[in-house]
């Protein structure tokens, strides 16, 4: 039989929450923008929409539009979709970019450089982006030592801006080092993922990069359009 709390207890647990509330209030005003990359009027990844980086967004850099915007801590945000601001009002924290949108790499080495937003990778939950697609399309030191190196990133990040890195749980990303990639961080040694199920044909095949989808920071090959949209649809399957 489960006890009801007491008052007391229940005052506790308001008061807690108000003080968590008032926490996140405080660190966001303490955020000093002026040190982020952003460009004119404070938007950030150059319009890009941050959720559509992420599987839920379909793991694509993906221009947003004007119409769908939504400033969050001084930072305008354009999104490609109605969903996927919703998605990021209720997770704001999900989906900003590490180090106030700089290249991740260079902040590590304690250098701030802008970057092709295009050029990403989902780095232990976060958004990670990079001065260019070399960074992302082999495997750099960022691959092989990504949390190393993200700290160290966030290191200099925290000089920088007086900011602290923000943290994902452990087990709401995968390691690198879970999987049996090959260049580039390919998995599967470039066949297509799909093919091997019913829908895909089932036989073996082999893909190609026109038809590319990345996953967590992992690329696949597909043989098809046809095959991408059904790996994108379902990654996990």
């Amino acid at each position: 039989m489960h006890q009801r709390p007491s008052p007391a207890r229940i005052r506790l647990i308001a008061i807690a929450s108000l003080l968590a509330v008032c926490s996140s209030i405080a660190a966001q005003s303490q955020r000093d923008i002026s040190r982020y990359n952003l460009g004119d009027g404070t938007l950030g990844l150059a319009g890009f929409d941050p959720v559509a980086y992420f599987v839920e967004g379909g793991s694509q850099a993906t221009p947003g539009k004007a119409a769908l915007a939504h400033e969050h801590a001084g930072v305008v945000y354009h999104f490609s979709t109605e969903q996927h601001r919703e998605l990021f009002v209720a997770a704001p924290e999900r989906y900003q970019p590490a180090h106030g949108g700089w290249c991740a790499y260079a902040m590590s080495q304690d250098v701030r450089f802008r970057v092709d937003p295009k050029a990403f990778l989902i780095s232990e939950g976060r958004l990670t982006l990079f001065a260019d697609l070399e960074y992302t399309e082999f495997d750099g030191d960022w691959v092989s030592d990504q949390h190393a190196l993200l700290g160290r990133a966030g290191k200099h990040w925290r000089a920088h801006s007086g900011e602290s890195s923000r943290k994902v749980s452990s087990g709401s990303y995968r390691q690198y080092e879970e999987f049996n990639l090959s260049g580039h961080s390919l998995a599967i040694e470039g066949y297509d993922p799909v093919s091997y199920f019913a829908e895909g044909g089932g036989k073996p095949r082999k893909g190609s990069a026109r038809w590319s989808q990345r996953n967590d920071g992992v690329l696949y090959h597909c043989s098809s359009e046809k095959n991408r949209k059904l790996f994108r649809t379902n990654p996990g399957k």
